[in-house]
């Protein structure tokens, strides 16, 4: 499996091969160069070469596409994850049973989001039916973490259930990320006075479960700041790793299993979606 915000050559040539079979070398290096990875149409040829060496590219006439022997050893390997990892999430990542809960830290930002993201698709696969609800305070991963949040999307469009989002924040750049995220499935709206005193936690409610990412009010403010004063997301992205590398920032993250303390939550959201949850 290719993992996800790679810049590698290779592997950048097998994501756009899997979108599109049949495509020029003078094709894929446009494409690579479009993506904002600086590389000589050699530097393409060469990696082909090896991929088709390799058994994973063919190449008919001039145009290249990924081996279906290829693909049927990804297959293999997915199903297999499948029925080993995604079907048993809740035991993999040890969710909490009734009344209890659990708790990961974490001394980075982007870990955090990424295990926040991963306990989300679990507790949505646990509860087969449940609407999930989210409060996001800032949406800062919109800068650094775009590929994340396309797999999320990818993953609640195929699960075929609702996500309602409240933002506390709407900068420029968070309006714009809005419009590239909202579908049928998928409603944000902004809270007009955000929620007073959580806007350094982040919310999830699916079903009997509560998810809570915590983060330094510091950092709330600063990553606030950033989305505020950005005028692009190139810009706040270089801002929010600056800021990240500078020290270490302690955040976490926690389930609870508790229906009465979900349903509360759930009320909360609802009334502020009004008559969008009918």
């Amino acid at each position: 499996m290719i993992p996800h915000g790679t810049n590698n050559l290779d592997e950048l040539l097998i994501r756009f091969l899997a979108d599109r079979p049949r495509q020029s070398t003078k094709t894929l290096h446009a494409r690579i160069l479009a993506k904002g990875r600086e590389c000589s149409i050699q530097g393409v040829y060469h990696e082909l070469r090896k991929l088709q060496a390799l058994g994973s590219v063919v190449k008919v006439g001039e145009n290249f596409s990924l081996s279906f022997l290829w693909i049927e050893d990804l297959a293999d390997l997915a199903y297999n994850i499948q029925r080993n990892y995604v079907r048993n999430l809740a035991e993999v990542l040890e969710l909490p049973p009734v009344g209890e809960k659990r708790r990961w830290k974490f001394h980075d930002l982007c870990r955090m989001d990424a295990m926040y993201v991963q306990l989300t698709l679990a507790l949505r696969r646990q509860v087969p039916d449940g609407v999930t609800y989210e409060w996001c305070p800032a949406a800062w991963f919109t800068l650094i973490q775009e590929e994340i949040e396309k797999q999320f999307k990818a993953a609640t469009h195929a699960s075929s259930r609702n996500l309602y989002v409240i933002l506390g924040g709407s900068s420029a750049i968070e309006k714009s990320w809005v419009k590239t995220r909202v579908s049928d499935l998928i409603h944000y709206t902004f809270a007009e006075r955000g929620f007073k005193g959580e806007e350094n936690i982040y919310i999830t409610t699916i079903g009997p479960y509560v998810l809570r990412a915590e983060i330094p009010r510091e950092l709330a403010l600063r990553l606030r700041s950033i989305l505020n004063d950005s005028r692009t997301v190139i810009e706040g992205g270089a801002s929010l790793r600056k800021l990240l590398l500078s020290r270490r920032w302690s955040c976490s993250v926690r389930v609870e299993h508790s229906e009465s303390k979900a349903k509360k939550l759930q009320e909360r959201y609802r009334r502020v979606f009004g008559k969008l949850l009918g």
